[in-house]
């Protein structure tokens, strides 16, 4: 895996706990399209794993 996958991954997994325990802001503004794109897919991921 090339390191910037890897970085993703990390920063994936870092989002799905603060998602998890509450600590990301309801309201918060996310202006960079990466942080958007690490949201959506740690989102993502909780929703498939509540699912299984």
């Amino acid at each position: 895996m090339d390191k910037l996958k890897l970085e993703f991954e990390k920063a994936v997994t870092r989002r799905m706990r603060e998602i998890q325990s509450g600590e990301l802001a309801k309201g918060e503004i996310r202006r960079s399209r990466l942080i958007s794109a690490i949201d959506e897919e740690a989102k993502a991921r909780l929703q498939a794993r509540k699912l299984s």
